[in-house]
């Protein structure tokens, strides 16, 4: 009986072993599978991400097509951009690589023709805000600039339009007055400074 039941126990202790061993190689799997998902959806995310970084600049310097802008940073990765096509389909391909994981997002673009019109000022006031401003007016460290500024702030030299728009002369009058009372000598725009129109 002492040999059947010393048999039993190691029997056990094989089966028990192997469990161990097997639930112990599923963890590493487990674990493997979560990082490398990890880096797959970073790669990914930066990789996304250079597309909307390259549109929007392209948005405002169309002298960006047709070229290819190599090792971006970004998030601990590193983003590669090319950029092709005429304006009317523009193709953005952003190559993205986190920690030995590789992602390629392409984009295609149309580009739509809508006018832009530009506002009427830096800063328009209706008839009831002048009103409502002639018991508080406007006071403070401030500049109203209607002259005409890249993406970055620096001036273009292009068209200016008024630092304040107002809907007629009367208004016009009331900020003037405002502005005179307060001493508000940074309201700069096409009508000079300070400019109201």
């Amino acid at each position: 009986m002492g040999k059947g039941l010393l048999i039993i126990a190691l029997g056990m202790s094989v089966i028990i072993s192997f469990f161990i061993l097997k639930l112990n190689a599923n963890s590493k799997e487990n674990l493997s599978t979560t990082i490398n998902m990890f880096e797959q959806t970073q790669a990914r995310l930066i990789a996304n991400s250079g597309v909307e970084i390259y549109l929007e600049r392209l948005k405002h310097d169309r002298s960006m097509m047709n070229n290819s802008y190599p090792n971006n940073d970004l998030f601990s990765g590193k983003y590669n951009i090319n950029i092709s096509g005429p304006d009317s389909l523009v193709r953005v391909t952003s190559v993205a690589t986190f920690m030995g994981v590789q992602h390629t997002t392409v984009v295609e673009a149309a580009a739509d023709r809508v006018p832009l019109y530009p506002g009427p000022g830096a800063m328009y006031l209706s008839s009831g805000t002048v009103a409502g401003l002639k018991k508080n007016a406007i006071n403070g460290n401030i500049e109203i600039n209607g002259n005409d500024h890249d993406i970055n702030g620096n001036l273009t030299g292009g068209g200016a339009v008024p630092g304040i728009a107002v809907d007629g002369a009367t208004q016009q009058q009331s900020v003037l007055d405002m502005i005179t009372k307060n001493t508000i000598d940074q309201v700069l725009g096409s009508g000079g400074t300070p400019s109201v129109e």
